[in-house]
């Protein structure tokens, strides 16, 4: 099965700049702290927040790797930007209006874990 399709991120050709992108553990920690507060409806992989608090004991070294892979590549998997649209209805309002529902779109837990990784190397 081939890998999913990437979205380039940016050209990186400096060796310091590598060692800069790797992702620790303590930075994977991080933002699974923060996930664990969270409780979200899952995206279009059907995978919620919890699950991936609950197996980073085991798989957290493996999603590091990839998260330091794409990193390093300048990388975001496309099907991490694919989110799912629902509609939430608003009170008081007609339900046959347009106006009478907010739109919401759900990611993947794991594309928005990564995203805070990469916000995290930049501040």
């Amino acid at each position: 099965m081939a890998p999913p399709p990437a979205v380039p991120v940016a050209d990186h050709t400096s060796d310091d700049e590598d060692d800069a992108l790797e992702v620790t553990e303590v930075e994977m920690k991080a933002v699974i702290r923060r996930l664990s507060v969270k409780n979200s409806v899952p995206g279009p992989d059907g995978v919620p927040g919890r699950v991936w608090v609950l197996v980073m004991e085991t798989l957290g070294s493996r999603l590091r790797g990839l998260f330091s892979a794409y990193m390093e590549r300048g990388q975001f998997l496309l099907c991490w930007k694919t989110g799912k649209l629902v509609l939430i209805a608003k009170p008081g309002r007609p339900a046959d209006s347009p106006s009478a529902h907010r739109p919401i779109v759900l990611l993947d837990e794991v594309g928005k874990l990564f995203e805070r990784v990469i916000l995290d190397a930049l501040l």
